[in-house]
């Protein structure tokens, strides 16, 4: 019994000593992430925010990320306005609590608007380049702190093999901007 009660205390004071000493670095935080979707642009997430390290904005289509270059739309389903909510989130949570900031990401496809990412993951290089440029571009035109890449339907072994190597690609382009991938 008594070495069941100090294998106990040890594992203990080893789990303790890890959890005070990862935050006493600062390197590993839980990450806490919402999801807005498109229709839920009337709620007002500032008290939300106060909670949350992430919030994922759902999210373009990638035809619309691919053409966003040539026209600076989003598309297809967001606009201004659910751009503005975040960045008020954002502030409102800087406002109430200054020791974290509040990242703010959007959803590239997703349920029912995944469309075309196929086409984009299996076309040519140029395509490949103009979608990451397109997903710069949105990230520094509306204050995203990175990407969320979610390819649904994937239809063959093929288009698998290609967006695991173009999550690679893109994971590496966006990080080369300082965006999250």
């Amino acid at each position: 019994m008594w070495a069941l009660t100090r294998c106990c205390i040890i594992t203990i004071l080893f789990v303790y000593s890890q959890i005070h000493d990862t935050n006493a670095t600062g390197d590993d935080q839980f990450i806490v992430a919402g999801y807005l979707p498109d229709y839920r642009s009337y709620m007002n997430i500032n008290a939300t925010s106060l909670h949350l390290t992430d919030v994922m904005l759902f999210s373009l289509t990638p035809e619309a990320v691919l053409h966003y270059s040539e026209s600076s739309s989003a598309g297809c389903c967001l606009s201004e306005e659910h751009f503005t909510l975040l960045r008020k989130a954002r502030s409102h949570k800087h406002l109430e609590q200054t020791k974290s900031r509040l990242r703010l990401l959007i959803t590239i496809g997703g349920g029912g608007r995944s469309d075309g990412f196929g086409n984009i993951v299996t076309g040519s290089s140029s395509t490949k380049h103009q979608f990451l440029q397109g997903l710069i571009k949105i990230c520094k035109e509306n204050d995203f702190d990175g990407i969320d890449l979610d390819f649904e339907n994937i239809q063959t072994l093929g288009e698998w093999r290609a967006y695991l190597q173009f999550l690679v690609q893109a994971s590496t382009f966006l990080h080369k901007h300082n965006l999250l991938a």
